[in-house]
């Protein structure tokens, strides 16, 4: 999650003591609901909901650092709150240790936590799952987001220098960041290979590359980084690495992705709003959460390795800051007060994801301010049929399944009519699916 407004995180940091968090809250009991809600025409249903400050209560840093265990924390305002689940996410505990910045669980038992505060030095460890935490000092007013590549060597990002442990946070050590900038997010694709994304402006005359998103690289586990050119015009703000070459990026409008470790990227997917958070359960099978340009909530799907995405539905969904995958059926997405998991990949209930094939598609032009021809190319004879969605999921157009033969073809889509914005498109056949987007700019 962004922590944009984490100094509403430095009020509840009055109440711990230099060994332990002290208890915040009405109540720490279990305030699950009864059975999951949700609406029949989505995949995703209610599991949680924050029961005594529901109106802007936002939870975010979902993470499931082990099959069964994840975590979720959040504040509202002076109120601080970390939810612990053991159960694959079905029901959630509040946990009596509230958190006064960022947090990373590492595993079921160990995480780290730190407050976003310039005048904060500690770093906070607990080794029983959040119900104790132990006082380390970092030596350092880094005070970005923080990454670990495993139990003991994590990285606290700051403004030109980062703060590194490598002994289970016993110590931390300055090292020189990439750029004079505090990212927005990091990750690590393993022990040795980590990113920090985020974005050039305010201080563009600072550097060489105008573009606003930036990335910096480290391949020794956070002892040294160097910038990596993305040539993305927007700001990042999410980021997950799979190994030392697949990385993905989202922020404001789009997706990206590099699979040569950051050399090159490509397969920019326009997005409805703010990229918060990402999530892959396989090297397919990926998830996108955050907001649309009407505060609502927005849901991407890869199943392509992130080459196309595509919206799930989710009716009057609040602000998303969260998502876990655990496999590609189960997933957990978190925002405003609300925990929501699907058992179908977010597709609603009983709908079996068809495979995904390359048909070769292309769209143009695209952008469009109007009308665009989709080319596509058939293996073999088979039932084609297209469907239509603006970015909430909603239908926008469909055809009627017509047979056609090996070779290439031509589908139009006519969008005089239609708002501006990105607009998805399922091409189904007997053997699979393709899909692809389509943007409307006048």
């Amino acid at each position: 999650m962004k922590l944009r407004t984490s100094i509403l995180f430095f009020a509840a940091c009055l109440c711990l003591s230099s060994r332990a968090f002290g208890q915040s809250g009405p109540d720490q009991q279990q305030t699950t609901p009864a059975a999951p809600q949700g609406d029949s025409t989505s995949g995703w249903k209610i599991v949680y909901t924050y029961p005594y400050l529901p109106a802007g209560y936002t939870l975010g840093g979902l993470q499931f650092p082990s099959k069964d265990t994840g975590y979720v924390f959040g504040w509202n305002g002076a109120n601080a709150v970390l939810l612990r689940s053991t159960d694959q996410g079905l029901t959630w505990d509040s946990l009596p240790t509230p958190l006064p910045g960022d947090i990373v669980f590492v595993s079921s038992l160990v995480g780290y936590a730190c407050a976003h505060d310039p005048n904060d030095k500690t770093v906070w460890k607990t080794i029983d799952g959040g119900m104790s935490w132990q006082s380390f000092n970092r030596a350092s007013v880094a005070s970005g987001p923080m990454t670990f590549a495993c139990v003991d060597t994590g990285v606290v990002f700051g403004f030109a220098k980062n703060v590194r442990t490598s002994d289970g946070g016993k110590t931390w050590n300055e090292v020189n960041a990439a750029i004079g900038l505090a990212p927005n997010a990091g990750c690590f694709g393993d022990k040795l290979t980590g990113y920090a994304v985020g974005a050039m402006t305010p201080y563009p005359e600072h550097f060489d590359w105008p573009d606003a998103g930036y990335c910096e690289k480290s391949t020794d586990g956070g002892l040294t980084w160097k910038q990596v050119y993305t040539g993305i015009s927007h700001e990042i703000w999410c980021c997950k690495a799979i190994g030392t070459d697949l990385i993905f990026v989202g922020g404001n409008a789009f997706v990206a992705r590099s699979t040569d470790g950051g050399a090159n990227w490509g397969d920019l997917n326009q997005s409805i709003g703010l990229a918060e958070a990402i999530s892959f359960s396989s090297i397919q099978h990926g998830i996108v959460v955050g907001t649309d340009g009407n505060s609502h909530g927005m849901i991407l799907m890869t199943n392509d390795t992130g080459r196309t995405w595509q919206p799930s539905y989710l009716p009057n969904a609040p602000a998303l800051f969260g998502i876990a995958c655990l496999n590609d059926s189960v997933a957990l997405i978190c925002g405003d007060g609300i925990i929501y998991r699907t058992t179908t990949g977010g597709l609603p209930s009983g709908v079996q994801q068809p495979p995904t094939i390359d048909l070769g598609v292309q769209v143009y032009p695209n952008p469009t301010p109007g009308a665009s021809t989709i080319q596509y190319t058939l293996p073999s004879a088979t039932s084609v049929s297209f469907r239509f969605t603006d970015a909430r999921g909603v239908i926008v157009s469909i055809t009627a399944p017509q047979l056609q033969d090996a070779g290439m073809h031509t589908q139009m889509f006519d969008g005089s009519q239609l708002p501006n914005g990105v607009y998805y498109f399922t091409l189904s056949t007997t053997q699979g699916i393709a899909t692809g987007s389509i943007t409307v700019q006048r």
